[in-house]
């Protein structure tokens, strides 16, 4: 009786570790621009070694789930957030069987967006992220920053 419990207790516990796992740690700043008004909302993404996180921009919905950046109504967005990294591959997925951009350690979403100094600037990233054995399910993060 007592080896199963402690089999439950293992996978319970298995379970529950993984529950939790997050590899991705998210920063957000907002920086000034030299246009009037204008401010640059910087969500910076630190990923663990081996993980990855996926562009916004995917040929097709039949792969990974795509990061998405959503701000509240408003905030006036000038253009589409921008991806800066040094660490970007680009190429075929045998899993996924098509063209994937994805991101290791280090990834930058940078949103262009008007705002008056002061103003709090509110939202959600959906991001998924995978190493080479495995996916975890997509997470919400929200992110709130102040204009400086």
């Amino acid at each position: 009786m007592k080896f199963l419990l402690s089999i439950f207790a293992f996978f319970g516990l298995s379970f529950a570790a993984s529950a939790q796992m997050n590899p991705t740690k998210w920063t957000y700043t907002a920086e000034k621009t030299k246009t009037k008004g204008e401010y640059k909302v910087v969500m910076q993404a630190d990923l663990q070694d081996k993980w990855a996180i996926y562009t916004q921009f995917l040929e097709s919905q039949d792969g990974p789930v795509a990061t998405a950046i959503a701000f509240d109504k408003s905030v006036q967005l000038i253009g589409k957030a921008e991806e800066v990294s040094d660490h970007k591959s680009t190429g075929y997925d045998d899993v996924f069987a098509m063209n994937l951009t994805k991101y290791k350690k280090q990834v930058k979403f940078v949103q262009t967006i008007k705002g008056k100094k002061g103003a709090k600037v509110k939202g959600t990233i959906t991001y998924m992220t995978c190493d080479d054995a495995s996916c975890l399910p997509p997470r919400d993060v929200t992110f709130e920053v102040t204009l400086k």
